[in-house]
């Protein structure tokens, strides 16, 4: 028997085959604006009567809205909207929804009226069981009416405008998934490594480890990166790199007009591009407050990415008649032509433009920016006329 010592050979990356199959579904989007005028004319046609729009081809298919001005049976009182397959012997899965059109501004629309969130099956295989419903049972019919309370239908300004009314219906018919494969391709199995770039700078930020400023915000303290910061904001860049650079080591800057936690936020969004925290109590005056203050910082600083998402989350979920004013004001003074025209579209379409005049924010806005008053005003006065 041989003995001696065995020399193993190094382990080497394993080979192995990675195959990929993609499955991608097939879909043809059309819009069909259904123009009803003499729409008094139409009323008193009856229930269950409807008026139909032209036939208009999606996805190879024909299809219709029928619009019943004095609703069905199952929806007395109420206008009612219905989106037909027509073709025969069909059944497709389609998305859709219907909405208003603006008088003046086909470019803007009303919210949707029906909204389908996942694909919704119509079929005309079987027309024998109801001949009335062109095709469709009675149980899938019901699913594809939507109500119209027709009080609110002619109160609502801006959608019904001498004697006329105009319905989009925006449809997506999907069709059988197209399914591509693709050739194997070698890969060599190797040990798994961070990517996290974000992640590791949030780590650093947190750390301090190499810190080279430091910054005193009404007396509480934040370390930070010249570098990553002067990477994000020209401000920064020219603080810190600039011909008024100082020289020397570690930097120490004073700041006084920032709040802490504004401060922090800031810091936070520079290094992960991430402002979830702050925006997490928006139903609280606190976090609306904060991101109004969030905005400012990042105007000041020149933080585009920040302020724009600012913007939206104000325009979006901080409009009321208490902040209204306010908002309108932070709009002029930072240039937010989506906020200030949320804000002029919420004072257009208020019902209690008294309140809004009593607020403080009003008064304050009156006395700071009475150009941006003035323009808000006017485009509301304009947009009640019409």
């Amino acid at each position: 028997m041989l003995m001696g010592n065995i020399t193993m050979a190094p382990e080497l990356p394993i080979a192995s085959t990675w195959m990929t199959s993609r499955c991608a579904p097939q879909a043809t989007r059309g819009v069909l604006t259904f123009e009803i005028t003499g729409y008094s004319l139409h009323k008193g046609l009856g229930v269950d009567r409807f008026i139909m729009s032209s036939v208009f081809e999606v996805g190879g298919y024909s299809w219709c809205i029928r619009y019943y001005p004095d609703g069905r049976h199952d929806s007395k009182g109420n206008a009612a909207v219905f989106l037909e397959l027509l073709s025969k012997n069909a059944e497709v899965r389609a998305l859709y929804d219907v909405r208003l059109l603006h008088r003046r501004r086909e470019s803007l629309t009303s919210e949707p009226l029906f909204c389908a969130e996942t694909p919704l099956f119509f079929s005309t295989m079987d027309v024998s069981q109801n001949m009335n419903t062109r095709g469709i049972t009675s149980s899938k019919l019901l699913k594809r009416i939507e109500q119209l309370e027709l009080e609110e239908l002619e109160e609502e300004s801006p959608y019904f405008y001498r004697d006329c009314l105009k319905i989009q219906c925006d449809i997506t018919v999907i069709k059988e998934p197209w399914v591509f494969e693709v050739s194997a391709t070698p890969k060599i199995k190797a040990e798994p490594y961070s990517t996290d770039l974000l992640r590791d700078l949030a780590a650093l930020l947190k750390s301090e480890e190499c810190a080279d400023v430091t910054f005193v915000v009404q007396g509480q303290v934040f370390a930070a990166h010249t570098i990553i910061l002067a990477m994000r904001s020209p401000v920064f860049k020219a603080m810190f790199y600039g011909s008024m650079r100082e020289q020397g080591g570690h930097r120490r800057i004073t700041i006084e007009d920032t709040k802490p936690a504004v401060f922090c936020a800031l810091l936070h969004y520079i290094y992960t591009e991430d402002c979830t925290p702050c925006m997490s109590n928006l139903d609280k005056y606190d976090g609306k407050e904060l991101t109004m203050h969030l905005l400012v910082a990042a105007d000041q600083y020149h933080v585009q990415g920040l302020k724009s998402i600012c913007e939206e989350v104000l325009s979006c979920h901080c409009i009321d008649v208490e902040t209204v004013a306010t908002m309108l004001a932070l709009a002029g003074q930072h240039n937010c032509p989506m906020l200030k025209d949320k804000c002029s579209d919420f004072i257009a379409r208020s019902k209690r433009l008294d309140d809004i005049i009593a607020s403080d924010g009003f008064r304050d806005l009156r006395a700071s920016c009475p150009a941006v008053l003035v323009d808000a005003l006017v485009q509301a006065a304009t947009s009640r006329r019409n």
